[in-house]
């Protein structure tokens, strides 16, 4: 399957080129974006650009937003898909969810586009089900991969489909969530256990994983991406793990060549000491840094747009002039005026992201770097500097001195090299320390087998010391179970 990705920095037109092409160029097409108000965005350059080149596409869009659409979005796009498909130029606009919950048969013979890193397409959680293994056994099957290690559950022929219903009858659990996509037909799902009689073990946790590839789409006339980091992103990963090989990408570079202008970019961080993350920011001291770094702000005015984590959004709300946004804005032209904007985020990896993390290989700064950091790139490109003939100043404030340092390399690897990173001292928390970072930031997840082979050298130092002391004292004891009574 060939698949066409759109590259470049933000603002080289990576999404405008693929919907100049659609609305120039009549064709049935269908675009999935990662927000529904970028939907509506896309929308208004379609009809205008469509104006512009003298087409006449029906464009129409579909998200939950909208009054007419809230319920059955799904319903509603395949009632289009099917109605459309005789037109001779249509263009459909939908969410990244709705497109994964959509049959892709009814794709076939249509042009789909994806915006930025398809949002949902990798999942991953645990689960225990020593009371229901029995439906997981009646349900699923269990095929091996090469390993040993995992296996694909797949639904059994014969077995009734598990209604929506039926899974929400679980609970609010994790093992409803795996329920939820182990019943959709367009989505691999895999599991750590060979036989599911092993899930009744008491405490025993079920990893799962689930991917969404865009082999699906295999039917549709083309495929085409726009995303600035997609080879790095969790979908790339976890298409290319799963499809062996069946995809065959070509990289089209939009901002190759391009002349760009030397904006003076200023990226200004709070901390080098530690890392920011939603559990630090609920303790006390993790709180007081963001009232620090919120005074700050009240201090020099403001910057041009802002947003954060939402849980800590009071700490910052109607403290300084500015425009919050949600953290997500890939895509966005919206924001393009500001010439300042702070991002106080974090995006760590979760306990749940553990298995995702076994299964491709990957470690917790790989998913740092695929999650946090191009959130901030997205986010940050949202203003002034996204235009490639803006030459002024710029300022960026970020938390920590490690997501800086990263949104440093990547702006000079995109052309823009009039960039220092600095640190702001007036907040008076750059050298906090978090209590157990020094201790964590050396230690790395061990595998089972290195904790197994730990384990047993300090069992072994342990007896060897115990001897040592033992024939100090004159102790001698003969190899094997000691006697009764001795």
């Amino acid at each position: 399957m060939d698949i066409i990705v759109y590259e470049g920095a933000p603002g080289s037109r990576k999404t405008l080129t693929l919907l100049d092409q659609f609305v120039s160029v009549p064709g049935r097409y269908l675009v999935a974006f990662p927000r529904t108000p970028l939907i509506d965005e896309q929308a208004d350059y379609c009809r205008q650009k469509a104006k512009e080149v003298g087409t006449r596409p029906f464009i129409v869009s579909y998200h939950s937003k909208q009054p007419s659409h809230r319920r059955q979005v799904g319903r509603q796009i395949e009632k289009a898909l099917k109605a459309n498909a005789g037109l001779s130029h249509v263009v459909i606009m939908i969410t990244h969810s709705a497109l994964l919950d959509l049959d892709p048969r009814l794709l076939a013979g249509w042009h789909t586009g994806i915006d930025e890193n398809l949002d949902g397409s990798v999942v991953s959680g645990t689960f225990r089900a020593s009371a229901s293994w029995s439906v997981l056994e009646r349900h699923y099957r269990l095929d091996p991969l090469p390993g040993g290690r995992v296996w694909q559950a797949l639904p059994r022929d014969g077995a009734p489909r598990l209604t929506r219903h039926q899974i929400a009858a679980e609970g609010s659990n994790d093992l409803t969530r795996f329920h939820t996509y182990a019943s959709n037909p367009h989505r691999a799902v895999f599991v750590d256990v060979g036989d599911w009689q092993d899930a009744q073990i008491a405490r025993r946790e079920v990893r799962w994983w689930s991917i969404w590839t865009p082999l699906v789409l295999d039917q549709c006339a083309s495929v085409t991406f726009t995303a600035a980091g997609y080879f790095e992103s969790l979908p790339c990963r976890a298409a290319k793990w799963l499809s062996g090989g069946a995809i065959n990408y070509a990289p089209i570079d939009l901002g190759v060549g391009k002349p760009r202008a030397s904006p003076r970019v200023r990226i200004h961080f709070y901390t080098a000491r530690h890392v920011g993350s939603t559990a630090w920011w609920e303790t006390d001291d993790g709180n007081r840094c963001l009232v620090q770094v919120s005074r700050h702000q009240e201090t020099i005015g403001g910057p041009g747009y802002w947003s954060c984590n939402e849980d800590i959004r009071s700490v910052f709300r109607n403290r300084f002039p500015g425009t919050l946004c949600q953290p997500k804005q890939a895509g966005t032209n919206s924001l393009i005026h500001h010439t300042s904007c702070m991002f106080i985020y974090s995006s760590k990896p979760q306990a749940d992201d553990a298995s995702i993390i076994d299964l491709l290989g990957l470690n917790r700064d790989d998913i740092r770097r695929a999650r946090e950091f191009e959130d901030i790139r997205q986010f940050v490109m949202r203003g002034a500097i996204r235009r490639p003939d803006y030459a002024g100043s710029y300022d960026i404030y970020l938390y920590d001195f490690a997501q800086a340092e990263d949104l440093e390399i990547y702006l000079r690897g995109i052309g823009i090299t009039d960039v220092e990173t600095m640190p702001v001292y007036e907040a008076n928390i750059m050298e906090i320390v978090r209590p157990s970072a020094a201790a964590s930031a050396k230690k790395t997840p061990l595998s089972r087998e290195e904790k197994r082979k730990r384990n047993t050298a300090s069992q072994r130092e342990r007896r060897a010391e115990i001897k040592a002391k033992e024939e100090a004292n004159g102790i001698v004891r003969r190899r094997g179970r000691p006697k009764n009574g001795a």
